[in-house]
């Protein structure tokens, strides 16, 4: 299998390569991204969850709640997607193709993955 790296941005975060479904997206590790049945593992910017939903990539789940950092609860849609790590350098995927639950997210706010995705 093929082994891939990635460093921290300037600014401290790090941005990993996956693909979810056929679409490469850049992501932005999120340790604080979970849920209580550790089941969600991306939330994504709305485009690119309303691309894989339109495109037959992505699975509606329904809505799920979602509780952030300051404790306030919402429903934010959901569905399941088939993701792997992403080669940029040579535009291959790597490691196991996973099925696992996204969110949509919010504009403005990067795309993120949390630690599910690692399990």
């Amino acid at each position: 299998m093929n082994s891939i790296a990635w460093s921290a941005a300037p600014d401290g975060r790090y941005w990993i390569d996956v693909i979810l479904g056929s679409v490469p997206a850049r992501l932005m590790l999120d340790t604080g991204l979970v849920d209580p049945l550790h089941q969600v593992a991306f939330e994504l910017e709305p485009q690119v969850y309303d691309q894989l939903k339109q495109s037959g990539q992505l699975i509606p789940a329904g809505h799920r709640k979602r509780r952030d950092a300051s404790g306030r609860s919402m429903r934010m849609q959901s569905g399941w997607v088939a993701a792997r790590l992403f080669d940029t350098d040579s535009a291959s995927a790597v490691g196991p193709r996973v099925q696992l639950c996204a969110w949509r997210g919010f504009s403005n706010v990067p795309s993120r993955v949390g630690v599910p995705f690692f399990h």
